[in-house]
């Protein structure tokens, strides 16, 4: 008997794992199926339902008073339906919220699959101005507005490293004045160069440690930031600068959010690296051929002095540099030394016949030993000139000696034809760049007059042919209005000129006083522009050397100029300050602020930026920008005052 308990037992307990996974398969699947898979057991279902229920009605009815079995039937009725009803909609309810909650899901993923989708076309965006800036301030601009694109971030800034480690505001995006004020006092006096560049959090709340808050706490909570988070910029695997992003929330940036600024920061170091091998690899030949292309006005004299040098290291008597020509598909030889009469002679011939072999078999051609013949040379060479993939011709080399030229020279051949190939292509680019640097000064001219003078001169004559027919009207006092018109017209015209000649000539007419010569600028700016123009110097007499004196000048001057021109403002500050062997000069207006980047494509050709900053790195000093949308622009040069003994 207890053999046959524990046998029911067992088979109980697989009958009902058995309906729990048969349950579970049909879970499983989606609701339409799960529907077309009970149709075909309802009619059995139902029947056998139909069939147990009026079993136990019969059982029930068969002990109670026939008055009474309608109520009974009622009640069995309604609690067997109720009970059917309730099982099948909470079935359906369920299937309706596990649907609702994939629903939900779905809709959430696909909007953060949107989101995801938007900054990475921001980012592209972004990378694809970051990798066609030509200069490295417009890149630190771009750099400085992507965290607030990307990372909904409130404010950021970008930090750089000297060749001293010390770190330098270069940008702030979004921050106040009075931020910015603690924050470069900060950099100034507190001891955090070796902190944030060893740094490795790289995130920080603003109830940290982190240099970049101590002190600057209740500057940041008046401003909405909660914390920061720091995108280091790597260059040759050195830690080069940052760009601090900030964020009003104390958790900072989302995961998604860091790695997206950190693609930035990648794109960033890229672009800069790129900028630096451009800048490097021509001026590094051109420094070299430089001397030698001084002393040589043309091109061929040049070659012609490159040639000399190669025979006498190879201590040869006849040689020459043959260049083809893909256009003409000719040859000519712009260096020959050997005879008086290349043209003509045997030797001009046989360099001529092995530097188109050379040059077809795109290797060195090397004769050890040639046959007599007129030339009566006995050993020859020609390799091919080879920069950058392409083949301008050949170098061409012969001896009188036997064995003078062997095959265990090919290599050495082979890079002196390619370091004459370098001066070559140095040579063509030296030309280029002072053909170029010509041109660039006559387009800007061009330029500034187009825009500027022969608008307002073709603007002008029609002014004038106006006033001519309102004074033959004897309408004066509408020609008056038209002069006077006409007059500021003149003024602005003049000041236009002025500056684009004092782009070429500065003059300064009071050397070395600087306080004087800035507060003279300013009265005349404020003059000639109706802008209210405020200068401060401290000390009032402040005297700095020539040389700085006219660099700090040309940085006033291009500042008010992109005042004037841009910021479509009503005021303007300008202050100019001695302390702690540091001149500071700041250019404050209360216009528009830069645009964002999706706005302009070229703002540091449109704003000098540049310019100035190259001119306070030419004097060991730095540059700051300050800005923001509506926030107006402050422009805050830092030089260093020269010690003395």
């Amino acid at each position: 008997m207890l053999t046959l308990a524990l046998d029911k037992r067992k088979w109980y307990t697989f009958r009902m794992l058995r309906f729990d996974e048969l349950w579970e398969q049909l879970r499983s699947v989606p609701l339409y199926m799960q529907l077309r898979r009970l149709r075909w057991m309802l009619f059995p279902g139902v029947m056998a339902l139909a069939s147990i229920h009026q079993l136990a009605l019969y059982a029930l009815l068969r002990p109670v008073p026939t008055q009474w079995q309608w109520l009974l039937e009622l009640l069995l009725y309604s609690a067997t339906g109720s009970f059917a009803a309730w099982i099948g909609v909470s079935w359906i309810a369920d299937a309706i919220e596990e649907r609702d909650s994939s629903t939900q899901q779905l809709n959430s993923a696909f909007s953060q699959l949107e989101d995801q989708n938007q900054q990475l076309l921001t980012l592209h965006t972004l990378g694809r101005k970051i990798s066609a800036a030509k200069t490295e301030y417009e890149i630190i601009t771009l750099a400085a507005q992507a965290p607030l694109h990307l990372a909904e971030a409130k404010a950021s800034t970008i930090l750089t490293f000297n060749d001293e480690k010390k770190l330098n505001l270069d940008m702030a995006w979004g921050l106040s004045e009075p931020y910015i004020q603690a924050l470069r006092a900060r950099l100034e006096n507190g001891n955090l160069d070796t902190r944030c560049h060893n740094c490795t959090g790289l995130e920080a709340s603003i109830t940290s440690d982190c240099p970049l808050f101590s002190d600057l706490q209740p500057v940041a909570q008046s401003e909405g930031i909660g914390a920061l988070s720091c995108i280091p910029i790597i260059q040759n695997s050195q830690r080069t600068g940052i760009i601090a992003a900030y964020f009003p929330q104390t958790q900072g940036p989302t995961e998604n959010q860091r790695r997206v600024l950190s693609l930035l920061a990648d794109m960033v170091s890229t672009s800069l690296k790129k900028l630096e091998l451009q800048a490097d690899t021509p001026n590094t030949s051109l420094d070299i051929m430089a001397p030698i292309f001084q002393k040589s006005p043309t091109t061929d004299q040049f070659i012609e002095r490159v040639l000399r040098i190669t025979l006498q290291g190879w201590n040869a008597q006849v040689g020459g540099i043959y260049l083809f020509d893909e256009v003409t598909q000719t040859w000519h030889c712009p260096a020959y030394i050997g005879d008086d009469l290349p043209s003509s002679s045997p030797h001009y011939e046989l360099g001529l016949k092995l530097a188109q072999q050379s040059y077809k078999l795109n290797r060195p051609v090397i004769h050890e030993r040639l046959p007599q013949a007129p030339h009566r040379l006995r050993s020859a060479a020609a390799t091919p000139l080879i920069v950058d993939g392409q083949s301008l011709g050949a170098l061409f080399l012969a001896s009188s000696h036997r064995y003078a030229i062997t095959s265990y020279h090919s290599d050495l051949i082979t890079t002196f034809a390619h370091q004459i190939a370098l001066a070559l292509r140095s040579a063509e680019h030296y030309l280029q760049l002072s053909q170029t640097a010509v041109l660039q000064e006559r387009l800007r001219l061009s330029r500034e007059f187009h825009d500027g003078l022969a608008q307002t001169l073709g603007y002008l004559n029609m002014q004038s042919e106006r006033i001519l027919n309102l004074v033959s009207s004897k309408e004066n006092e509408a020609a008056l209005r038209e002069i006077s018109h006409q007059s500021e017209i003149i003024l602005s015209a003049y000041t236009d000129v002025r500056e684009a000649i004092d782009g070429l000539r500065f003059n300064i007419e009071k050397p070395g006083q600087l306080a004087n010569r800035l507060s003279t600028y300013s009265s005349e700016f404020s003059r000639q522009t109706g802008l209210h123009v405020k200068f401060e110097a401290s000390p009032e007499d402040l005297v700095a050397s020539p040389d700085i004196a006219l660099q700090i000048l040309r940085i006033a001057q291009e500042a008010l100029t992109n005042v004037r021109k841009h910021a479509q403002a009503k005021n303007v500050q300008i202050s100019i300050s001695d302390s702690d062997d540091f001149l500071t000069l700041c250019v404050d207006d209360d216009g528009r602020g830069f645009p964002t980047e999706d706005k302009t494509n070229n703002i540091y050709q449109s704003h000098g930026l540049t310019s100035m900053r190259e001119r306070a790195e030419e004097l060991g000093g730095t540059l700051t920008i300050a800005t923001g949308p509506k926030q107006g622009s402050r422009i805050t040069a830092s030089i260093p005052q020269p010690k003395t003994l």
